[in-house]
């Protein structure tokens, strides 16, 4: 007899959910249409679909397992083995009473105790049938009870999204919808709602943004990219703008820390980020970190872009702004931990990549007035204030009389 249960892969226990799974994934295997064709295939995909039906209907399903547990029956009793002597035997008399000694004698017959057993054999497995198929009914029913209780929940607490949405509750809106989407993944309604809702916490901080209300821009522009899938820029670029006004610098870092992730190769946001901690946390360390790792990444493109001797081919028409700011923002840290050879070297590129941008000569002032060279200090100082560097005018009144 056919044994459906091993044709799907399963157990006398599998539940109608689990047999369903195993059809899936088989039906998904051998289906004609992904075997070029095969013979072969296609004769397992009728026996899955066969299997599926007998064992997906309860009836049929309880009547397969009747007769699975009858077959193994069958096969426990004894089978009692007769081997007569073949005709024409040579055997003498001796041997053949011999034989007839060892022989088991031949089982007496008896109809009435037959019957009886064989009754009592179908009455057992009758019931057994009995509970099988009620079981299996009964769980049938069960499990349409609770994806209807579960579909009722998740109705419930969409609303209850919805509403808390219509109300302004933005962030207890999505919360609900994460709840739904943790039991009940795949709602295409609160998939749908929840799109909507992002859609809007987009529109609202970026309208607020641009209205000058940067607190609630930030909490909305906050509250959407707490919830995104995928990265966006100006979002972001909105919700850092928005936190560096405010002087929030918490949320700041916060909110660069996520850019780098996203974006690992950005300059920009570490020559920020390491800003943040110097001048605001004065965590000088922290700070030269982030402005190691963006030189790093300079120097890379530079290596990629003219080659090892970048040093004497880079053009400095063609860099980015943010290199020079890197350069700057690494001599101050430099000085301020007396690295003052790191801060000279920092201080060059910066002059050589903007020779007319006066920052970098107003702090090469500095680094030579830390090293005690105050003609030098003052050059460097005269040649900020040519550039229009109105604090470099107090040093020169101070140090260069």
């Amino acid at each position: 007899m056919v044994n459906y249960y091993h044709i799907l892969g399963l157990s006398r226990t599998a539940t109608q959910v689990e047999v369903k799974a195993a059809y899936r994934k088989l039906a998904l295997r051998y289906h004609p249409d992904k075997n070029g064709g095969s013979s072969y295939a296609e004769e397992r995909f009728k026996q899955i679909s066969e299997a599926y039906r007998v064992l997906s209907d309860p009836r049929r399903k309880a009547r397969h397992d009747w007769a699975l547990e009858y077959e193994n029956y069958q096969q426990s009793q004894p089978q009692t083995s007769w081997e007569p002597t073949p005709a024409g035997s040579t055997a003498t008399e001796a041997q053949r009473a011999g034989t007839r000694r060892r022989r088991a004698p031949r089982p007496a017959f008896n109809s009435r105790y037959n019957i009886i057993t064989t009754a009592w054999a179908f009455g057992i497995f009758f019931i057994i049938a009995v509970v099988v198929v009620g079981v299996s009914i009964w769980n049938t029913h069960r499990l349409e009870q609770l994806e209807a209780e579960r579909a009722r929940e998740v109705q419930e607490v969409y609303q209850q999204a919805k509403e808390q949405f219509g109300q302004g509750n933005y962030s207890f809106a999505l919360q609900l919808l994460q709840n739904i989407n943790s039991f009940a993944p795949g709602s295409q309604k609160a998939s749908q709602l929840e799109a909507y809702i992002l859609h809007t916490l987009e529109k609202e901080g970026l309208q607020n943004y641009s209205l000058g209300n940067y607190e609630q821009a930030a909490e909305q522009l906050e509250l959407l990219t707490n919830h995104l899938t995928e990265y966006r820029p100006v979002v972001f670029a909105h919700l850092i703008s928005s936190y560096e006004v405010m002087q929030n610098y918490e949320g700041a870092i916060r909110a660069y820390k996520s850019v780098i992730k996203a974006e690992p190769r950005t300059i920009e946001a570490r020559n920020r980020l390491a800003m943040i901690y110097a001048e605001h946390y004065k965590d000088f360390d922290t700070a030269l970190q982030y402005y190691q790792q963006a030189s790093e990444l300079v120097t890379d493109q530079y290596k990629i872009e003219y080659g090892k001797a970048y040093a004497l081919t880079v053009n400095p028409a063609n860099t980015p702004d943010s290199h020079y700011q890197l350069h700057c923002g690494l001599a101050k840290v430099y000085i301020t931990q007396g690295m003052l050879q790191q801060a000279e070297s920092a201080l060059k590129w910066a002059v050589f990549l903007r020779p007319d941008e006066p920052l970098a000569y107003y702090l090469m002032g500095i680094k030579h007035r830390e090293a005690h060279d105050m003609p030098a200090a003052c050059r460097s100082w005269q040649a900020a204030a040519d550039k229009g560097y109105g604090q470099a005018d107090g040093f020169l009144a101070e140090y260069c009389k």
